[in-house]
């Protein structure tokens, strides 16, 4: 098995993103991040149009405006972070169909890719872990690279 690089982000996006999962906190949140020359570095909130505790669904419209303002900054989409507030840090089956995704979208091209999980076990902390998704095929951890300020 081919070894894979770690997924790379700031730790200002790193708490930019769980600060914003864990606001939403019971139920799950999502976004995108987005970066440059391999390394995330900022984080895109995505509505949650699920009204119930477990599970997201995006909004087509949001999911759209927010890939232009990415790509107005020369950044690109790498990865989709959502939370299991009090689940398992593991994508679940949910996840692994894509069944969160608004037909309109089709199938983007960032689907198939990063995907990072977080949970909030205590109070003040965090559990975040990387995945490599295929849609449908694999999902496969991958070592999350904290970069310092």
């Amino acid at each position: 098995m081919m070894e894979t690089a770690p997924f790379r982000i700031t730790e200002e996006a790193y708490q930019q993103m769980v600060a914003s999962l864990k606001k939403e906190s019971p139920r799950e949140a999502c976004g995108f991040l987005a970066g440059r020359h391999g390394i995330a570095d900022r984080f895109y909130p995505l509505d949650n149009l699920n009204g119930q505790l477990k599970d997201f669904f995006l909004d087509a419209g949001h999911v759209r405006r927010t890939e232009i303002s990415i790509h107005r900054r020369n950044q690109q989409i790498m990865a989709l972070c959502h939370s299991h507030p009090t689940g398992v840090c593991h994508p679940d089956p949910w996840d692994i169909q894509a069944r969160f995704l608004d037909p309109d979208l089709g199938w983007p091209a960032w689907l198939d890719g990063y995907y990072l999980i977080a949970r909030f076990p205590e109070e003040s902390d965090a559990e975040v872990r990387c995945y490599r998704l295929v849609i449908g095929v694999s999902v496969d951890e991958i070592p999350l690279v904290r970069e310092p300020l």
